[in-house]
């Protein structure tokens, strides 16, 4: 009962080792795919923060460039201006090349007091723009340089445009006139789809002084000012650092997006380019999602394995039960033939393959006259020795070395033979003997040698003495 217990609780322990061993292989495998995902997307959200920089880079060195050239033509429109007066034509500066006419919407020039005098539309008519906030800058003399409007809808031009004003002063810095420079803010903000870039990014050029849009890449937004609330995101980094990335929350159900932005280095002016997280994501989420098939079709894999495993352990410790009770049957089977083997009234040897006396019996331990302490025989040789030494002055029906012979060719022969002898000692008291020696089969092969005293069944008509070995099956 104890060993069935030790048995059950050993089957148990192996039950639970198997399962804490799956269980651990499953987790260290979902484990190894989180860290594989989360690195995975890390690695996909930086490298969107580094495309979005790129873009804002090469969208601030796009601007700069187009300010640069609309601030070096109102410089020599200035220059025209001081050397030929505020009544110069305009028109020629197109139909020449002086300007770019896909960026550049229209060139003019306003009077000190605000009145409209020469432009490069053909049908211009002298209004009056003092209420611009591009020409009020100019007259109030509260700004020096290439000023930026909002954008607007051209009084003389009728297309939204950004406004792009510089003063022209004279050698006693007295205002002359302002040359204005209208500018397609289109062609700023719709850089990337001219060059044909993905059409999951947005651009957007604000003013880093009032915080107001001066161009996005949708059109419609460009037709009205909008200025930044002043909770925005952007507005807060702008405050910050010149240029930089950053994860804008969506609002509503809008998605995330990544935000970089960079200041112009030369105009008051800053350019923001961002991206959806949900398109930048889009590589990865593809990649996540064979993860995760592969991961679950490796967790079924592994379920299945262990399974089996399971099987084969409950067929093994089955196959265990049952050669336990083999044993068993097989020891009980053994302890019943040493019973018989030392209850038998004849005289019983077992001789080994080799020769050599293995067991003996308490018959055969009287017949050579062996008390229960002494040690066995150790061969055939000995064994029939001591067996005449017991008939010392007897005749006997075959010697010593006739009865060797006999018995080693009992042990080679074939495994279940038997051969029988009968032995005769004459003296005043004659004995006779039937010695027969089976052959046993494997694993224990060898010899079981069975010596019976038959005196009395031969009595007076005792056998020839001289009569041959003789075997039987």
């Amino acid at each position: 009962m104890a060993a069935q217990g030790l048995t059950g609780l050993t089957s148990s322990y192996r039950r639970l080792s198997s399962c804490f061993f799956a269980l651990s292989v499953i987790v260290t495998l979902w484990g190894t795919l989180w860290a594989l995902i989360a690195w995975d997307y890390r690695t996909e959200i930086r490298a969107g923060f580094v495309q979005t920089d790129a873009l804002s880079r090469a969208l601030a060195e796009h601007t700069e460039r187009i300010l640069w050239e609309a601030d070096q033509l109102a410089r020599n429109v200035s220059l025209a201006v001081l050397e030929r007066g505020i009544d110069i034509p305009l028109h020629h500066y197109f139909e020449l090349g002086l300007a770019q006419s896909d960026v550049f919407l229209q060139i003019a020039l306003v009077d000190r007091d605000g009145t409209l005098r020469a432009s490069t539309e053909a049908e211009f008519e002298p209004i009056n723009l003092a209420d611009r906030t591009h020409i009020l800058a100019h007259i109030e003399g509260v700004y020096d340089g290439l000023y930026i409007g909002k954008p607007v809808i051209g009084r003389a031009s009728g297309k939204p445009s950004i406004q792009l004003s510089r003063a022209v002063r004279d050698a006693q810095d007295q205002l002359v006139g302002i040359v204005v420079i209208s500018v397609d803010p289109r062609y700023l903000a719709n850089f990337y789809r001219d060059v044909g870039a993905a059409a999951n990014i947005s651009t957007l050029i604000i003013g880093t002084q009032d915080f107001v849009v001066r161009a996005q890449q949708h059109a419609d937004d460009t037709l009205r000012p909008v200025m930044l609330p002043s909770n925005s995101t952007l507005r807060h980094a702008l405050r910050q650092s010149s240029a930089g990335s950053f994860m804008k929350p969506g609002e509503g159900s809008q998605p995330d997006r990544l935000v970089s932005y960079r200041e112009l280095a030369t105009y008051p002016v800053a350019v923001a380019v961002s991206a959806s997280r949900d398109d930048v994501l889009a590589p990865f989420r593809v990649r996540r999602n064979l993860l995760l098939t592969a991961g679950l079709l490796l967790t079924v894999f592994i379920l299945y394995i262990e399974r089996k495993r399971w099987l084969l352990m409950e067929q093994l410790a089955e196959s265990a039960r049952q050669l336990d009770a083999a044993l068993k049957s097989l020891a009980v089977k053994a302890g019943n033939t040493e019973t018989l083997f030392a209850a038998a009234p004849d005289a019983l040897a077992h001789i080994a393959a080799d020769g050599r006396v293995a067991a003996m019996n308490p018959g055969m331990r009287a017949l050579l006259g062996l008390k229960p302490d002494d040690p066995l025989p150790a061969d055939i040789g000995d064994l029939v020795t001591r067996l005449y030494a017991r008939n010392a002055g007897s005749t006997s029906s075959a010697t010593p070395a006739e009865l060797c012979s006999h018995l080693m060719t009992a042990l080679r022969r074939e495994p279940r033979k038997t051969m029988r002898r009968i032995l005769q000692f004459n003296d005043r008291t004659p004995r006779c003997y039937e010695v027969r020696s089976t052959s046993l089969p494997p694993p224990g092969a060898g010899l079981m040698l069975v010596v019976r005293d038959v005196t009395s069944f031969y009595g007076e008509e005792a056998p020839d003495p001289d009569s041959p070995l003789t075997p039987s099956s």
